[in-house]
Parts: C-alpha cells; sequence; structure tokens
C-alpha cells in the first residue's frame, strides 16, 4: 500500500506555515425552497451560465445585458405604482454584475474551499545585505485534496467510464492493457493491501497527480504560475482526455524569483527544491489517512462503498521529474544510467530505499558526480510512479528538439549552408503541395516537420529509415490499449530506431555517442515496462495539463485585472465549477430538457420534468477500449469489376452469392434502370479509432468528398479512400484505394443503394516501400488507356485515405498547385502516418 510521503528533515527544513483563510471561499448561504435555488427559475440560471460560463462576459458586459433586460420588460401603458412588481416578477433577479456573482457563490454543489498559506524561509541569513528572497512570502494556494477526490468520485457523469478495482482485458485470447486499473501496479497495490490490511469488500482508488509551469504573458514580465492537478485513476483514458471535470487544479504552487546572482547559489536552490516538495506534502496530506483506514465514498453509479486511496502515476515533464526525484540535470529520473551512457543495458531502476542508502553512506559530492543524486530533499519511492510523456518526449523531445535539429546539421555540413536552405525550401515546398485531409493543418509555405517525407532523395536511406522507426514507435505509443503483439511491435520500432540512429553520429551531424545519450531520447527504453505497470500513456500524458492550463490558468488570469491575480483567478475557478456542477445536478433532474422558451412553455402548460434514469444509460467506452481491430469493420464488401455500368452494379447486388464474374454477363441479360439518381457531394465516414481521443469511445467521423468547387479556390475536390475486399487478408491485402469521382443514390426494386463511382488505384508492390514504410499505388488503367471505373456501394468505404505523391529529385514548378496532385504524378505513397487510424490498419500488415 503506498506510503504517506516522509517529513522533510527538521534541520534543513526551511518554510514555516501561516494560514490565511479567504472567506470568498468558504461563506455559504442556504439555498431557497425554489428548485432552480439558488436562482429563481430557468431563465435566471441560463443568463447567468450564459455570460459567465460561455461568453466569459466582462463585468461591464454583463451590466449592460441586465440593464437591456430590465428595459426590455416595461411598458409605456405601465403604472408607477406597478413597475416595481413587474420588474421583481418579469426582469432580473440582480440589479448588476456583483448580485450576479454572489448568487453564484451562494451555490452549495461542486467548488471546495480554497485556502492560502503564507509560507517564509526560516533558515539563517546573514548580518547585512539579507537577499530579498529570504524575507519574502510565499504563498502556497491549495484545496482539500480529500475533498476535491470526492466530489470528483461522485460525479454521475463518469458511471459509464470508471473501474472501481483491477482488472483484466481479452481481446482474441490476448491480455490487453488500456487504462490504469488494467497495468500491473494497480494489481500489486490492491494484493498490498489485501496483505497488509486484510480489508474486504474495499475499492482502490488510485490518484494521479501532475504539475507543470506556465506562463501567461510574457509582455507583462514573464507572468508565471505553476498548478498541481489530481484525478481518480479508475476514470478510462477517454474521461480524463476529455474537456470535463475528470481533472482538476488542487493547487498552486508558489514560485520563487530572485537576481540571477541569488539564482546560482546553494542556499536558494535547496530552500527552492524544500518549498517545493514542502508544498506538496501540504498538498496531498489530507489523503493520508485514507491510505490505511478505508473511507466511505459516494461512487460515480450513486452506489456508497469503503474505497482506500494511494498516490498513483504523477504526470511531468522532464525538468519537473528532476526535482520530483531530487536528481542532478541530465540523469534519468528511473535509472541510474550514468548522462554520458544513458542507454547502458546494465543500469538498475532507481528506488527510494536505493537512494536512502547512498545518502547515507557516501559524500555528497561523490553522490552528485557519480550517482545524480542531491541530498537536499527527502523524496520517497516516486520513481516509478512517473509516468511517461508523449508530448515533451517523444514529440517534442526527441523529434522537434533532436531529430529535426541533427538533419539540418546533416544538411549544412553535407551541402553547405547556401545550398541547403535551397534543399530545406523545396522541401517546405514539397509538404505546403501535399492532398488536403480532414484534421491536417495546412501550412502555405511548408513546415519542417515534413522532413520524414521530403527527405527521401536527399539523405542517406539510414536516416530515412531512422525517421520512419521514429514515427512508428511514436503511432505505437500512442495506441489506447496494447496487446502482446503491439508491445513487441514497439520494441521492434525502437531497436530499428537506435540502429539506424548511428547515422547522425557516422555522418558528423552528431559529435559521438555521448550526444545520442539525453534523457528524452533515453526515455523511449523505459515505455514497454511503463505500459505494463500504468497501460496506454494516452491517459498520463502532459498534454492533459496542457490542456487544463487553459481553463484552469490562462483563461481565469484573462478575466483578471492582472494585479495580484492569482486570488481572483481561483475565484473564477471556484465560480465555474459550481455553475458547471450545478448544471449537471439540473440536467440529472432533466430541468435543462430542450431549450429556455420550450421549457417555460411546457411549465406553464403544468407539464413537470422528466429525471433521468441513470441506471438506463448505455456505456459509450466499456470494451471500446480495447482498440481497433486490425481487420475494417464495414458493412460491405466490393467485387472488383472492371465495367463501370450502373446495369452491372445492380445485377452485382441483386446476385450476390453468384460464381459468374460480373464481367463477364451478357449486356443483354444486365437489369435495365430508368429511375431518378440523386447525386451529392459529400459523405460521412463513422469508424472506430479510440487512439483518437476526440470523442468517447474512440468513435470518430470524418467528411469524404467529392466536390466540382471546392474551397475558396474553387478547385477540384476528390478525396482518396480504403475501400475494403471480398476476399481474406490482413492490412493493405485486404483493401484497396480509390478516388471518388461522384456520390449518389438510386432506389431498384424498393430497395435504396447508396454509390460511388470511383477510379481504382492498384499496388506496385505486395509489400512497402522497404526505406519508407509506405505502401506505393499508382492508377489503374484499362486496355484503352482510360482510368479504371467502378461503381461501389458506400458501406464498402472505411474512411479517407491520404496520398503522397512521389516527387522525384526535380524541384516542384513554382505555380504548382496541390489540388492536381492526383492528376500529374505516376505513382504515389499511401500515407499511413496521417492518423493513428490509418497507421493501425497499415502498420507491417
Amino acid at each position: 500500500m503506498p506510503t504517506p510521503p516522509p517529513a522533510a528533515n527538521n534541520e534543513q527544513d526551511y518554510t514555516h506555515y501561516t494560514y490565511v483563510c479567504h472567506k470568498v471561499f468558504t461563506d455559504e448561504v442556504d439555498e431557497s425552497s425554489n428548485s432552480w435555488g439558488p436562482f429563481r427559475d430557468r431563465v435566471s440560471f441560463s443568463f447567468a451560465n450564459y455570460h459567465f460560463t460561455k461568453l466569459q462576459s466582462l463585468e461591464s458586459e454583463i451590466n449592460e445585458a441586465l440593464d437591456n433586460w430590465a428595459a426590455q420588460v416595461l411598458h409605456p401603458s405601465d403604472h408607477p405604482d406597478t413597475r416595481a412588481n413587474i420588474q421583481e416578477q418579469y426582469g432580473p433577479p440582480w440589479q448588476n454584475a456583483e448580485d450576479l456573482y454572489v448568487t453564484i457563490d451562494s451555490i452549495q454543489h461542486g467548488s471546495c474551499p480554497w485556502k492560502s498559506y503564507d509560507i517564509h524561509y526560516g533558515g539563517p541569513k546573514p548580518d547585512a545585505n539579507v537577499p530579498s528572497w529570504m524575507t519574502a512570502t510565499y504563498q502556497l494556494c491549495t484545496c482539500d485534496a480529500h475533498d476535491l477526490l470526492h466530489q470528483q468520485f461522485s460525479d454521475l457523469s463518469f458511471k459509464d467510464t470508471t473501474h472501481y478495482m483491477p482488472h483484466m482485458q481479452f481481446a482474441d485470447g490476448k491480455w490487453v492493457r488500456s487504462n490504469l486499473m488494467s497495468g500491473d501496479w494497480a494489481w500489486s497495490q490492491v494484493n498490498k493491501m489485501s496483505e497488509l490490511l486484510g480489508s474486504q469488500g474495499t475499492i482502490f482508488i488510485p490518484v494521479i497527480t501532475g504539475s507543470d509551469k506556465t506562463t501567461v504573458s510574457v509582455a507583462m514580465g514573464h507572468q508565471e504560475y505553476h498548478p498541481v492537478y489530481m484525478s481518480p485513476g479508475n476514470f478510462t483514458n477517454s474521461a480524463h482526455c476529455a474537456h470535463g471535470n475528470a481533472v482538476l487544479p488542487v493547487a498552486f504552487l508558489p514560485i520563487p524569483k530572485t537576481s540571477k546572482h541569488q539564482q546560482k547559489t546553494k542556499l536558494f536552490k535547496t530552500f527552492v527544491q524544500q518549498l517545493y516538495h514542502a508544498c506538496l506534502t501540504k498538498v496531498f496530506s489530507p489523503l493520508w489517512p485514507g491510505m490505511t483506514t478505508p473511507e466511505i465514498v459516494h461512487c460515480p453509479d450513486g452506489h456508497l462503498c469503503c474505497a482506500f486511496y494511494g498516490l498513483g502515476p504523477y504526470i511531468a515533464d522532464y525538468p519537473e521529474q528532476v526535482w520530483l526525484t531530487g536528481i542532478v540535470q541530465n540523469w534519468c529520473p528511473k535509472c541510474d544510467a550514468h548522462p554520458d551512457f544513458l542507454d547502458c543495458p546494465e543500469a538498475s531502476p532507481r528506488s527510494h530505499c536505493d537512494t536512502s542508502t547512498l545518502t547515507t553512506c557516501f559524500d555528497p559530492g561523490i553522490l552528485w558526480k557519480d550517482n545524480g543524486i542531491q541530498n537536499n530533499v527527502v523524496v520517497t519511492d516516486i520513481h516509478k510512479l512517473l509516468s511517461l510523456d508523449l508530448l515533451h518526449q517523444v514529440i517534442k523531445g526527441v523529434f522537434k528538439d533532436h531529430l529535426v535539429e541533427w538533419i539540418l546539421l546533416y544538411l549544412v555540413n553535407e551541402h553547405g549552408e547556401k545550398w541547403s536552405l535551397e534543399i530545406m525550401e523545396d522541401i517546405d515546398h514539397r509538404v505546403s503541395a501535399v492532398l488536403p485531409f480532414p484534421g491536417l493543418r495546412r501550412f502555405p509555405d511548408g513546415c519542417v516537420s515534413g522532413l520524414s517525407y521530403g527527405l527521401g532523395w536527399i539523405c542517406p536511406e539510414c536516416m530515412v529509415r531512422c525517421l520512419a522507426a521514429f514515427l512508428d514507435f511514436c503511432y505505437i505509443a500512442h495506441y489506447n490499449s496494447f496487446t502482446p503483439d503491439d508491445l513487441h511491435e514497439l520494441e521492434d520500432a525502437l531497436a530499428c530506431f537506435h540502429e539506424h540512429c548511428q547515422v547522425f553520429v557516422e555522418t558528423g551531424a552528431c559529435d559521438g555517442l555521448s550526444d545520442l545519450s539525453l534523457p528524452c531520447q533515453h526515455s523511449l527504453v523505459h515505455y514497454i515496462n511503463s505500459i505494463c505497470l500504468f497501460g496506454s500513456p494516452n491517459g498520463l500524458c502532459s498534454s492533459i495539463t496542457e490542456s487544463k492550463h487553459i481553463k484552469a490558468v490562462k483563461e481565469p488570469w484573462c478575466r483578471s485585472n492582472c494585479c495580484n491575480a492569482l486570488i481572483q483567478m481561483l475565484q473564477t475557478i471556484s465560480r465555474l465549477d459550481k455553475l458547471s456542477k450545478l448544471k449537471s445536478e439540473f440536467d440529472l433532474k432533466g430541468m435543462l430538457e430542450g431549450s429556455s422558451y420550450s421549457y417555460m412553455v411546457r411549465i406553464h402548460d403544468g407539464r413537470s420534468p422528466v429525471p433521468r434514469d441513470i441506471e438506463d444509460s448505455d456505456s459509450e467506452d466499456g470494451d471500446r477500449e480495447l482498440g481497433p481491430s486490425s481487420a475494417p469493420n464495414v458493412a460491405a464488401s466490393v467485387k472488383l469489376a472492371r465495367k463501370p455500368s450502373l446495369k452491372h452494379f445492380i445485377w452485382q447486388e441483386s446476385y450476390p452469392d453468384s460464381d459468374i464474374p460480373v464481367e463477364d454477363v451478357l449486356v443483354e441479360e444486365l437489369p435495365g434502370y430508368h429511375g431518378q439518381i440523386y447525386f451529392y457531394h459529400s459523405t460521412v465516414a463513422i469508424f472506430h479509432a479510440p487512439s483518437d481521443l476526440g470523442s468517447a469511445g474512440g468513435m470518430q467521423n470524418e467528411c469524404i468528398h467529392s466536390h466540382p468547387r471546392w474551397g475558396q479556390d474553387h478547385y477540384t475536390c476528390h478525396d482518396t479512400v480504403f475501400v475494403t475486399l471480398d476476399h481474406d487478408g490482413e492490412g493493405m491485402h485486404l483493401m484497396v484505394i480509390a478516388r471518388v469521382l461522384l456520390f449518389f443514390s438510386f432506389t431498384f426494386d424498393n430497395k435504396s443503394y447508396s454509390c460511388a463511382l470511383v477510379n481504382w488505384f492498384q499496388h506496385i508492390s505486395n509489400s512497402p516501400d522497404p526505406v519508407t514504410g509506405l505502401w506505393q499505388v499508382k492508377p489503374e488503367y484499362n486496355a484503352l488507356g482510360q482510368l479504371a471505373l467502378a461503381v461501389i456501394h458506400v458501406d464498402s468505404i472505411i474512411h479517407s485515405a491520404h496520398l503522397l505523391p512521389v516527387f522525384g529529385p526535380d524541384p516542384l514548378p513554382e505555380n504548382y498547385h496541390f489540388s492536381l496532385a492526383l492528376d500529374v504524378f505516376w505513382s504515389y505513397f499511401v500515407n499511413k502516418y496521417i492518423d493513428h487510424h490509418s497507421h493501425s490498419l497499415l502498420h507491417n500488415k
């Protein structure tokens, strides 16, 4: 069972606490007997929620809206003596914005009270010239972690996205790890709880935490804030990534600042580290009693249950991990590998026990140099709990900060600075010339992120293989669930990346192996073990905390007057939480069904709102976390025909079990059609792609276009798609690429058909390109040299495909437009990196 963090050494504890209570967060007013309390009715609640939550209106804007409301209910024929009654009955219930804020503060649902702690330096001071940081007051703002955890866990909206105990998932007989409760760590914690405490009938609530500094304004003096977030680990990955209350701020840590000279002093560094750990200890101390004694909690399904708490994975980027673990910069926070050779296979995992032993036996200088340990603070056994960081470690760290820079250095070393700039300009031109795709951000001038595609003609093959292997690792690591086969693929991609990464040393882009020994790049070797412990990194990525910065820090700061803004920000956060919780309560009672006008009409007609029954709600997540299957799930398949006639399609649909190939049927035997045909410019493909965390359960939809005049330039847009075949296979062996020329529908024998006219692309080879790992296709032509066309059912379309032209060594013309890409090139790569679903369909298949 996780134990509370130990108290800091009293001899070196330089932090003293002073409690300050801000009444604005703790005063509570009794709600009226009105069912809409503390609001008057549906209209007043909708007004408050619309202006404060959705529009984020300023105080002056709210006052103007209230004045307009009050003026609207007046009528020239009203007697002056009755105006007060009319205003009380039909006018706004508030005189101004301040009255509205008082009503929001009186909501008894949702937000936990925020408290402020003033912290002072308590260590030795010099007799003269005392640094300002020694006399400054540092403010820790936090709410009760225990109460916040109960508030999150009792939210009924998470009923279908909660796992109360560790579980094992299986797909096709293979063990699947998805969310935290399906990992080995959750099982080990429950086993320890059972062995040590012998508790039966209790549930385990792991607490996921995370912290990350963020800057809200550079122009106003680099105003920074350091929020700490927490979430129950029982929620699924989709719940953590959604824009809801699964992840909420629990504290704002102080950020000590001083002169550049003082920043380098050992005493200031020691104080800052101890302040950081002391604040975290204070924030999570309310959870300690529940780690050893079960408590009664309200569950998302509406029931009561006994539960234990435990500190779970900690979401942090590398600088934050250095502070958490008390290690030296450039060392690994998870193992004791030396910075000069971080990928040493003989490195041992770090642990609190080993760190304590080394701290006792060796001098601080030796610990710093040989073990990468700082002995200024006492840390818990947090090394194993550090979560994976796809955003900062993989995407930004390895790719943007390392691989891209090394390739640019290679180009300069190999071709000179002038020629390398021309090469990069041509690469940008090629990247800007790719076809559009749903969710793809277009850059008219290109961007260096297209290196993996545009460098095939100018860089060594090993360099392209290295980038391809790294991209495979990125996309596999983003899976929402992992089978043993997925872990093997992840391991193979990492081994391939390490093998070909030596090309940067051989070509002089790196000075030596020491330049490849980087913490972010080394962190990749810990991914497989961490996935086994905690499940998919999707639910424990720093992108979750980064996205929460917008609602928890940046927007509240923008609504403040920017002077001593933190208290104002906390006030805004508290009010938003209260409104959100009250809205959920009203919605559960059926009081928010329809618009405000339709609701008031029903009330005046004597009809009461009908409460929702949470027991009847269907699970949207559940087994969908198992991830997409390797075979596409579609409602129809295609028997390839070389004749585009609509009559051939009707005959094939009428005799689906016939052994006669449709192209061998005589024309006079084909059924005729003389009805109406309806044409469309687009259709919507709906498919299951849980690694794309855009909606609950991983269901995605995208629009496929076939339009003669598309966009501002009115160019012709005919998207390409994956079409499933009727024979057995896997990956591209089961699919074919087609370009949609037309969508249409018709009715034959009282049955409606939705169809598409397409031209086929045929595979150039039976396997992917050995260098890029991408399949290659080319347009298919018939015996007369015309494009091979066919009519297919839209149900045979899986989803959109993205084709990349094979450009070759010659530069593109300056006036080239991307809309011509499918008409002027001989062959194309099938881009498996365009989205997670395409990669899962095509990788190694």
